[in-house]
């Protein structure tokens, strides 16, 4: 029997994510990926020629999560409107792996 510690984390994380999930779509919304490439390669070549302080660092690596996750679900988006047409016509909609 499973303890009901056990029980509820697994939900709680699944709910923690999708806040994340959404929480980054919502900030990629109110920021034009221009700028947030463009604040990256700012970051990127400051990192190179003086260091960046603790506040530079955590705001690049959340501009870098940022750009990542918009990537993937640009990706995302593609394949879940892909469809493979078979040599008889047929269409059939492309489906996700199990993992």
């Amino acid at each position: 029997m499973q303890t009901s510690k056990n029980f509820l984390a697994k939900p709680i994380l699944n709910c923690y994510n999708k806040f994340i999930q959404l929480f980054v779509i919502y900030e990629v919304i109110n920021m034009k990926m221009d700028d947030v490439i463009a604040r990256i390669n700012v970051l990127a070549k400051k990192a190179k020629t003086e260091g960046l302080t603790p506040d530079e660092t955590a705001e690049r690596d959340r501009l870098r999560r940022i750009y990542i996750d918009s990537v993937k679900a640009n990706l995302v988006g593609h394949l879940d409107n892909t469809y493979i047409v078979r040599p008889d016509g047929t269409k059939e909609k492309l489906q996700k792996k199990d993992s």
